[in-house]
């Protein structure tokens, strides 16, 4: 029967064809630890949301229309879904938002890949798809109870699939996007504190910065664009110097900066958030956070 494999983008999707695995290829392409993710919203509505925050204003149409025909592509198809999903949280979002929109009555197999698509090569890549298996029914539950809490105003349920294990990398994933919420320290995300803390000295390259934050993860989900929203988003506390792009400016902690990151100002108080984590809209008045065991809020 023939097959169709889902990936994470079209990187994925051009390692997989050139290691010669078989089958139709599409990728899902959507940064869903990014913007709002609303659950509660009607599939078009859902795609207009998801399109003027990955698009703006600019390109949204567009974005809608190429996230219109994927969804019809998904579910179109008739013959075996394939997932194959890395273990970090850009991809298992992914895979938790795909399992969530099947029918259980489709086949659908997934294949286990513990490193990254791109930077495997063409043997490993044949490996692991002989290694491809049955979605169970445990697994399908424990996407559905993600894509369910991670959409929802309750972030803090998210707390139930973390301690299910039928997905080896799903637990592992969400702690990481609870690290994306304010602390309750001084209202600052893991990434956000790191950094402040490699700004605390002096200037650094944007690109620098950007590759230092990287090689912190346990587990690399985040892309530039991503990064140089986080960046955008701690106005007040760091600055930029020079001209261009992100990466070629130098950014240094401000003198709030360097209160807020000591724990003497909180960032929430000092300069605000209005962020989307999922289908829960973060600000001063709906102030979640995370303790580093749970979310809680204010």
């Amino acid at each position: 029967m023939s097959h169709l494999i889902v990936t994470n983008g079209l990187s994925g999707v051009e390692t997989l064809r050139l290691a010669g695995i078989p089958g139709e290829l599409m990728s899902w392409d959507d940064v869903l630890h990014d913007g709002p993710v609303r659950g509660a919203l009607a599939p078009s509505e859902y795609r207009k949301s998801r399109a003027r925050f990955l698009g703006g204003l600019a390109g949204a149409d567009q974005v809608e229309e190429r996230l219109k025909q994927r969804d019809e592509r998904l579910h179109g198809y008739t013959g075996v879904i394939v997932l194959w999903f890395e273990h970090d949280l850009y991809d298992q979002l992914q895979l938790a938002e795909i399992v969530s929109r099947l029918d259980p009555a489709r086949e659908v197999l997934l294949v286990p890949q513990d490193t990254y698509i791109a930077h495997s090569r063409a043997a490993a890549l044949q490996q692991s798809w002989t290694n491809r298996a049955p979605l169970s029914h445990d697994q399908r539950r424990q996407a559905e109870t993600v894509w369910r809490t991670f959409t929802s105003e309750r972030p803090d349920l998210i707390s139930e699939p973390i301690a299910q294990d039928a997905l080896p990398f799903m637990p592992s994933a969400l702690l990481r996007w609870c690290a994306m919420f304010p602390d309750r320290r001084a209202g600052l995300s893991r990434t956000e504190r790191l950094v402040l803390e490699l700004c605390a000295n002096g200037p650094m390259p944007g690109g620098r910065l950007f590759g230092s934050t990287q090689a912190a993860e346990e587990a690399v989900f985040r892309g530039d664009w991503s990064f140089w929203r986080l960046l955008d988003g701690l106005k007040g506390l760091v600055v930029a110097q020079g001209d261009g792009a992100h990466h070629e400016r130098s950014w240094q902690c401000t003198a709030l900066g360097l209160s807020v990151l000591r724990g003497e100002v909180d960032r929430l108080e000092a300069v605000g958030l209005d962020r989307w984590f999922g289908g829960t809209r973060v600000t001063p008045q709906n102030d979640w956070r995370w303790d580093g065991e749970r979310l809680r809020r204010g």
